[in-house]
């Protein structure tokens, strides 16, 4: 399911349309299931667009997450922070400031995307042990981007990992 919004009226300020259509997707990944599976989900935002203002619009009854992820942070922070996300039965909104995603974190949001269940092998500060997580139905992921750092992703199967997507520019 892919949404695609009209032009933003004012900067930082988002149309009538962009909230409403905001309010669907994140409608949508919280009721639509496959099977017992749930989806991730993809935001291509503007530059302007702040992730803090996009989480405004997950319904009410959801308490979020903010994680913003680059080529300053490894791997293992992007997935202990899911691991918590996870814990605490919250989202995570996932922002990519510089199209950086190692292949470690995209493995693992490829085995979320599947089955929704992450498996973790000797992270960073528990070496030796293993992160064995099935996502709880009250979590949901969301990566964040905009169009410039989500085009600097070479991995050509990136776009597969998820179900809606919106696009807000």
């Amino acid at each position: 399911m892919t949404f695609n919004v009209g032009q933003k009226s004012t900067l930082n300020m988002m149309t009538r349309e962009q909230e409403d259509n905001l309010k669907t997707f994140f409608g949508s990944l919280d009721r639509i299931s496959n099977q017992g599976l749930y989806d991730l989900g993809l935001i291509t935002k503007t530059k302007e667009q702040k992730t803090e203002e996009l989480a405004k619009f997950v319904p009410k009854n959801i308490k979020v997450e903010i994680f913003k992820f680059s080529s300053k942070l490894v791997a293992d922070d992007l997935l202990k922070f899911i691991i918590k996300v996870f814990e605490e039965k919250k989202w995570g909104l996932i922002e990519l400031e510089d199209g950086f995603l190692p292949a470690k974190a995209y493995n693992q949001l490829r085995l979320l995307s599947i089955n929704n269940h992450l498996q973790v092998f000797d992270l960073a500060d528990k070496k030796g042990e293993e992160a064995d997580i099935k996502q709880p139905k009250e979590s949901r992921l969301i990566i964040v981007g905009n169009e410039e750092v989500l085009s600097k992703i070479k991995i050509p199967t990136f776009l597969r990992l998820f179900g809606p997507i919106i696009n807000l520019k």
